[in-house]
């Protein structure tokens, strides 16, 4: 609705009294002037916001004005754009920066309580990467001794397999050494005849795993 400025005529009411003078509806008003039928809505009905740069704004008010015929009335029109349209614009301006988040201060209390949870999510962070690989049951992979029984020539075999979530492993009780990724190789010396190789896992956690092969061993 068009407002009023120190109880004097405002833009829009003044720009639609010399329309109304000069005889045109909007939508003539529009066919004379080549200028949109919603920029000059607009215009009367003061919704600045909805309306092309300042510079465009004014020449539609000129435009307007010389076929009106209001040289001095043109003037006015033009300073009360200037001041009304600058005005709203200010109003929008802080209408909008109201709407902003506001800033959050961090006080004392707030970073005990931001320490406080770093140091549990590096409390959970240690317990996933030490303790949850030992949770799963231990496994033992053996790439050369697939099968139960292995029968050879020779005195003795290179053991290479693979362990998975296991602290400890052992070889008929001696420990063997875990390489990168789970990795270990061992050398076993062979007597004549049955050789029992028993292989014994335990995660941190106490879960055992045993895997046993026999390899028989036939002198040539």
């Amino acid at each position: 609705m068009p407002s009023k400025q120190n109880n004097q005529i405002s833009f829009g009411d003044l720009f639609k009294k010399l329309r109304k003078d000069s005889a045109y509806t909007i939508d003539q008003l529009a066919e004379e002037t080549k200028i949109p039928k919603r920029h000059i809505e607009s215009l009367e009905y003061e919704r600045f916001d909805s309306l092309p740069p300042t510079v465009y704004v004014r020449g539609f008010i000129i435009k307007c004005c010389d076929v009106f015929d209001a040289e001095e009335e043109k003037h006015k029109l033009l300073r009360l754009y200037s001041r009304q349209g600058r005005l709203q614009n200010i109003s929008d301006i802080v209408n909008s920066n109201s709407n902003l988040p506001k800033p959050i201060f961090i006080g004392p209390r707030h970073m005990g309580i931001l320490a406080t949870a770093a140091f549990s999510v590096f409390l959970l962070a240690y317990f996933l990467i030490n303790f949850v690989p030992y949770i799963f049951s231990p496994e033992i992979i053996l790439d050369n001794l697939s099968t139960e029984n292995l029968v050879v020539n020779f005195p003795e075999i290179t053991i290479v397999g693979t362990a998975s979530h296991i602290a400890e492993l052992t070889l008929n009780g001696k420990k063997l050494y875990i390489g990168e990724n789970g990795v270990f190789e061992e050398t076993f010396g062979l007597k004549e005849g049955v050789n029992i190789l028993k292989f014994e896992a335990a995660s941190k956690l106490g879960r055992d795993t045993e895997l046993v092969r026999r390899v028989v061993y036939i002198k040539n």
